[in-house]
């Protein structure tokens, strides 16, 4: 039985591809392309307009209608026959507007894909489009990036990688190379291999390409989900129901309807045409269009909370929801950190506002104060904000994180403090990091300004044990055991 890629060594990863640290030739290149195929995500059926179209008329009320329009039109009662055709066709345009505008929007998917990455062609770095990486390319990517492909760790340096997509977990966990994993794991439990769709949080790495496209753990994900059968809901069920129960009285009250005319002498002409119009007069053919209107206001409704239904009788199912079970927070929230209290010395105080804005008011006991007037605070921010690998970035009206969540809170609360960009920057020059790592459980910078000085950042068990003096509003003062212990079980209890 042939080894999972996550149980090989590295040479053994690059022996089966074919490959080697410089990557692969631009010739070996363009003849693995035409194997596998390019590097995107695609769609069983790439147009479904017709099926969409279609669907509009499977209503057993609207089949209904199109029969009596039919016969009507070979008995040429055209004004019924145009009367019955706009009540259908002003059905099936609600529906197909709606929901076409809705498959227009869900196309999530490829978004968590990226445009370019860096890759080794015949032994140099160069940028190409994503979509033309293959199993057997060494791509390189660093904090901030999004993983093109899936892949084996060939190199790595304080790598962290943020798998919301497939864990649902916002916290970014550790990825490394060199690890062996020797079972059959699930994808959460992989530290030797990324994934296409996932983020890199900090640190950087070195993989080799091992599936691209529809072979990725993504492609697979995309794949499942266009093989997905919709079911029936409730109001469609009732629906049927009632049109199969119609459909029998109609054809019934036809039949007495043609024996009757036929016993009392009516021409079969006449005689039909009765009849006709008596059946069809039981259809309520008002009715497909009023569920229509009704659910595409509910679909409406529903987009203005952010809620987005592929089909209009989705959103009646949502509306007969009356349990959710979800797994986890980490599932269902937005994937942000926000620092919500600031705890410097015997001051507590807490911040306003949500998400990466930058925006948000201090309060204290529930007193909006000025920030400027509490000690030390803005250091503790200048601490946060230097000694930090991420970025805050504002684009197309919404800000956004590059790197790991948890320091782009500590620069979005440093820019509530000071809404300028560069302020803690000004006449500061970066002159050396050392980044976090699990050994010692911290980062710092050294910056030069009117001294030289480091500013550290890490685990509070690590860092009260190496303080020996701490800072308040009267200066600089001995920093002595029960101090240390009362500070531990300050950070406990938050």
């Amino acid at each position: 039985m042939e080894k999972k890629i996550y149980n090989l060594n590295f040479e053994e990863a690059l022996d089966r591809f074919k490959s080697s640290f410089s990557g692969i030739s631009e010739d070996e290149a363009r003849k693995r392309i035409k194997v596998w195929g390019k590097n995107e995500l695609k769609k069983k059926r790439n147009c479904k307009w017709a099926k969409i179209i279609f669907g509009q008329f499977k209503d057993t009320l609207v089949i209904i209608l199109l029969v009596a329009a039919g016969l009507a039109l070979f008995f040429q009662e055209y004004r019924d026959t145009t009367i019955i055709m706009i009540i259908v066709l002003v059905n099936a345009i609600i529906g197909f507007l709606q929901e076409f505008k809705a498959e227009r929007t869900l196309e999530k998917m490829k978004k968590l894909t990226t445009d370019k990455a860096l890759v080794m062609r015949d032994g140099k770095k160069i940028e190409i489009s994503a979509n033309f990486l293959i199993p057997g390319d060494v791509v390189s990517v660093t904090s901030g990036d999004k993983i093109p492909a899936d892949g084996y760790i060939l190199e790595s340096y304080q790598l962290k990688i943020n798998s919301v997509i497939f864990t649902g977990e916002s916290k970014p966990k550790k990825r490394e190379k060199g690890i062996i994993l020797e079972k059959n794991i699930s994808l959460a439990e992989i530290t030797n291999m990324v994934f296409m769709g996932e983020t890199v949080s900090t640190g950087e790495a070195t993989f080799l390409v091992t599936g691209t496209g529809m072979n990725t753990e993504l492609g697979k994900i995309a794949d499942l989900s266009q093989e997905v059968k919709g079911e029936i809901t409730p109001l469609q069920k009732k629906v049927r129901t009632l049109g199969k129960n119609v459909t029998v009285l109609a054809v019934l009250i036809g039949a007495m309807v043609m024996i009757a005319g036929h016993y009392f002498k009516l021409s079969l002409y006449d005689n039909f045409l009765f009849a006709l119009a008596l059946s069809v007069s039981v259809v309520p053919e008002g009715l497909p269009a009023a569920i229509s209107v009704a659910l595409s206001l509910g679909m409406k409704r529903l987009l203005g909370k952010n809620v987005l239904t592929k089909r209009l009788s989705a959103v009646e199912t949502l509306g007969s929801v009356s349990m959710i079970c979800t797994d986890k927070t980490g599932t269902i929230t937005k994937n942000e950190l926000t620092v919500t209290e600031v705890i410097v010395g015997k001051n507590s105080v807490n911040l306003g506002g949500i998400g990466y804005n930058p925006s948000g008011d201090f309060y204290q006991n529930e007193e909006k104060i000025d920030p400027q007037s509490i000690a030390n605070l803005e250091m503790i921010f200048k601490i946060g904000t230097l000694c930090n690998s991420s970025n805050l970035s504002h684009h197309d009206g919404i800000w956004e994180i590059l790197g790991d969540p948890t320091e782009g809170a500590m620069i979005v609360a440093g820019r509530k403090f000071n809404p300028k960009e560069d302020y803690y920057l000004q006449g500061e020059k970066k002159v050396f990091e050392n980044p976090f790592s699990s050994s010692r459980m911290m980062m710092s910078v050294v910056y030069r300004g009117e001294k030289l000085l480091s500013y550290v950042k890490g685990s509070p068990d690590v860092l009260i044990d190496l303080c020996d003096t701490i800072q308040d509003g009267e200066g600089v003062k001995e920093f002595t055991s029960e101090e240390k212990k009362s500070a531990k079980e300050l950070y406990n209890n938050l």
